[in-house]
């Protein structure tokens, strides 16, 4: 072979190498682990309901809440792990941009990639970029699983698996905090060089501690009751985009998704002005002397009023005349800049990422009335559960799905915070039912066993899941709308039953 053609092909080995390491990261891997940690801290206003969730509601598996170890990590180590390893192999940070102007069929980036949105719903993820199948869908799976498998390790490991891909499922939600990744940037960089995104740079350094002091900031709840979209239709889609910029209506509310957010309200590194884009909006220039004491003009968004303005950009060079065309000069996104851009943008990076957890086991709770053994016996082959109506809330189960009963046994002295339990192979059951009206026709439900249960042996202990599988439904004045085929909903009993 000519060695110019050898030469030429190591070249472009060595380039495809780089790229593939190269792809834009919203944020550093750190960033992620430390923004993912912060959505679920109990201690964080406005942060994840989880911990005290699992606590309440899983407290048979889960007393110590994120603090409960499944395979060897805590339940919020898997989730921070989830939301570093979504960027693994590089491939998958392709899909992790979404431009709330568009269509979502084509707001993805432009050079190859599906919209974030759409990839959050996406089954077989695996397929063609690897990484495994960390998609919304399979965390239901997973769930599923984990609630209703017999063996012990299995469940372990399908608890890890839901908790890991809800890691992955809100790196995506934290990217759409990034303007490079709603704004069509890809930023092409390695280690620094090349077309570096200054809020990734900045993140991996002062960001980090920008991180740990940042409050949270949900979302308005009502987002996710807008009409769905088809190519994503589960309501998680809202809380990146909610199409009102689409529709011409730039906002800094919480009414609005993420991505548009951050679209709409600031610059990444190579779209300052870009004729793509038509906002931020409400600017003017600022000369000012920096925090270090250098005199520098800055782009101010809202530069009138001193307690809601916010640095956008500094311009590059000082100029001779504050009237010159914003347009005609160089700007560049600083340290100073990043600082005020991570204080608007990590809290909802933080509540948002939240939030999505919190829908992901929102209504899990089934107000079970009254459920029991038959009478007079210390043996029994089935259980009644009656009443069975969800939680006072607007999405509730409806329509055709299935109700699975599984019971675990804990020899005497061994529960989940001592040791393992032992689960009962034969007690899973499960029933095709029709919820018609969840909450004015509740349902009175009995589960019988293959083989019967010791219910009075003081040697054992007992706790359960009663699972609904199937669609969810959002419930109001107007008409009923499915919000997902496919959802799980479930309520813990256990031995204590009369």
């Amino acid at each position: 072979m000519d060695r110019t053609l050898v030469v030429l092909h190591l070249f472009t080995l060595i380039l495809a190498v780089v790229l593939q390491s190269a792809f834009g990261q919203a944020f550093d891997l750190k960033a992620h682990e430390a923004i993912s940690l912060r959505s679920v801290d109990p201690s964080v206003a406005g942060g994840s309901s989880l911990d005290n969730f699992l606590r309440q509601q899983f407290g048979s598996e889960f007393p110590d809440g994120i603090g409960q170890r499944v395979k060897g990590k805590q339940v919020q180590q898997w989730i921070a792990l989830g939301s570093q390893e979504e960027d693994s192999p590089p491939q998958r940070v392709q899909q992790h941009f979404h431009d709330p102007t568009k269509d979502w069929n084509q707001a993805g980036l432009s050079t190859g990639g599906i919209s974030s949105i759409i990839w959050a719903q996406l089954q077989n993820q695996d397929s063609g970029v690897g990484g495994g199948n960390h998609s919304w869908h399979d965390a239901r799976e997973s769930y599923f699983k984990a609630l209703t498998g017999t063996d012990a390790a299995q469940r372990q490991q399908n608890w890890a698996d839901t908790f890991e891909s809800l890691g992955h499922l809100i790196h995506l939600v934290q990217d759409a905090a990034s303007p490079a990744h709603t704004r069509n940037d890809l930023h092409l960089s390695y280690k620094s060089v090349g077309d570096t995104d200054s809020l990734h740079v900045w993140g991996d350094g002062p960001g980090l501690d920008e991180v740990g002091n940042s409050s949270s900031v949900r979302y308005d709840s009502s987002i996710l009751s807008l009409p769905q979209n088809n190519f994503a239709p589960i309501p998680i889609a809202r809380i990146f985009d909610t199409e009102k910029l689409k529709g011409g209506n730039p906002s800094e509310g919480l009414d609005i998704g993420l991505a548009e957010y951050s679209n709409a309200n600031f610059f990444s590194d190579d779209t300052i002005f870009s004729a793509n884009y038509q906002t931020p909006a409400a600017i003017g220039l600022i000369t000012e002397p920096n925090p270090l004491g250098v005199l520098k003009q800055y782009l101010y968004r809202h530069p009138g009023s001193p307690t809601t303005r916010y640095k956008l950009a500094v311009a590059s060079t000082m100029s001779d005349s504050v009237t010159l065309p914003l347009l005609n000069q160089q700007w560049e996104l600083d340290d100073f800049v990043m600082k005020d851009y991570g204080t608007k943008l990590f809290p909802r990076a933080i509540g948002y990422s939240a939030g999505l957890i919190d829908y992901f086991f929102d209504g899990t709770v089934f107000n079970v009335l009254g459920h029991g053994w038959p009478e007079n016996t210390t043996i029994v082959d089935r259980v009644r559960v009656d009443s069975v109506i969800y939680q006072d809330a607007p999405n509730q189960p409806s329509g055709t799905g299935t109700l699975t009963l599984v019971l675990y046994n804990m020899p005497d002295g061994v529960g989940p915070a001592t040791g393992p339990y032992v689960s009962l192979p034969t007690t899973v059951t499960i029933i095709p039912v029709n919820i018609d009206d969840p909450v004015h026709n509740p349902l009175e439900v009995t589960f019988s066993f293959s083989s019967g249960l010791p219910v009075h042996d003081s040697n054992a202990d007992f706790f359960g899941y009663i699972v609904w599988r199937g669609p969810l439904a959002r419930l109001g004045q107007g008409p009923q709308v499915i919000l997902e085929q496919d959802a799980v909903v479930a309520a813990t009993l256990s031995n204590s039953w009369n």
